[in-house]
């Protein structure tokens, strides 16, 4: 009997029911993964439609989607967790499922279950649903992936007071946050050296975030240029903060730097020296600025986000999404409270994260 809800299919003893069907294939590897492919007669934005509807049933979480493929990501216990990619290409549906790094070398057959549970609740949708039914949610996808449901909002909310944008009081900040760090850094053992690049890198990208808010500055390149010179002078400051807390601090810096390269440092049974001691301080610093901006990236993103209010978001990504043009896109913001350049651009580089995010994980499909 065919049926037009899809109260069955998100019912969790229904899907608890099919889980209990699969038989798992277990894969052992440093990343392990299972891929199916299976036919189907639906095009590819009908499929996208009804699969995106399996996804949201499964609790899966949706990362991307257009008109050929679908990435999601289900998370499980303890940080474990499957990216789930999907691609329709002329009726060919490849569906894969990837352990994350977290989840071990045995998968246990989570990930054949992820793909051999999607594909049940897909036959089923095809066997249980009318043609008519399948069409309308098609339909109801495109709607929302168009914003034609979208009712444009008569206000906004009014923007926050926001100080304009200061890079050289930025840049003094982060030195002076800098020289600081620098000086935790020189009081900790060479022991500890590894704990402490890791606790020194994030701790800075952490007050780096901060001052970046406070001063409202947005510029990506030149923000990276001030944590990397930061960063630098962390490391270099820590070397001078050791100086002055040593006994050669009435021999001069250059004597201690020369006496510290020839006698070096013993670290479990190894004696570290001349050439071995600038290196190992080279890849002290590269590990440190590698770790701030890789976190920097992800918190400056979250930055321009969320310092615009959803609705304002949502209406620029709306106009956006719809064709208008930039000056036309300002003068509507204007005329709904938005009216400086700078609260205008801010809206902007917002819109064009999120465009740039949904562009770069297409690439990585």
């Amino acid at each position: 009997m065919k049926t037009d809800s899809l109260l069955n299919l998100k019912t969790k003893k229904n899907i608890k029911t099919l889980a209990k069907q699969v038989k798992k294939e277990h894969r052992f590897a440093f990343t392990p993964q299972f891929e199916k492919t299976i036919h189907v007669q639906e095009k590819a934005g009908t499929f996208i439609a009804l699969a995106i509807h399996i996804i949201e049933a499964l609790d899966w979480e949706l990362v991307y989607y257009d008109d050929q493929l679908i990435k999601a990501i289900h998370n499980g216990t303890w940080g474990k967790t499957e990216e789930i990619t999907l691609t329709h290409d002329h009726g060919k549906v490849s569906i894969k499922s990837i352990s994350s790094s977290r989840s071990g070398m045995w998968d246990k057959g989570r990930n054949s279950l992820r793909v051999k549970l999607f594909i049940a609740l897909y036959h089923q949708i095809i066997k249980e649903y009318r043609k008519e039914t399948i069409n309308e949610i098609e339909v109801a996808q495109r709607k929302k992936d168009n914003w034609d449901d979208y009712i444009e909002p008569e206000t906004l909310p009014a923007p926050q007071k926001k100080r304009p944008p200061n890079i050289k009081l930025l840049t003094y900040s982060s030195i002076f946050l800098a020289l600081a760090l620098g000086g935790v850094l020189g009081t900790i053992p060479f022991h500890f050296y590894i704990l402490s690049e890791f606790g020194i890198a994030l701790g800075f990208t952490y007050g780096f975030k901060h001052l970046i808010r406070f001063y409202n500055y947005s510029n990506f390149k030149k923000l990276t240029n001030i944590l990397l010179v930061s960063v630098v002078i962390i490391f270099l400051s820590s070397i001078y903060y050791q100086y002055l807390y040593s006994n050669y601090y009435s021999s001069g810096f250059w004597t201690y730097l020369v006496t510290i390269i020839n006698q070096g440092i013993m670290f479990k049974g190894l004696h570290i020296h001349g050439l071995g001691i600038i290196i190992a301080f080279l890849l002290r610093i590269g590990g440190a600025l590698l770790i701030s901006h890789l976190r920097f990236f992800n918190l400056f993103i979250a930055f321009l986000v969320e310092r615009i209010p959803e609705p304002v978001l949502d209406y620029g990504l709306y106009l956006s999404i719809k064709g208008y043009s930039e000056q036309k896109i300002r003068a509507l913001l204007t005329s709904k409270g938005w009216a400086t350049v700078i609260q205008q651009d801010m809206v902007f580089e917002a819109i064009q994260v999120i465009i740039s995010i949904q562009e770069e994980q297409k690439k990585s499909i």
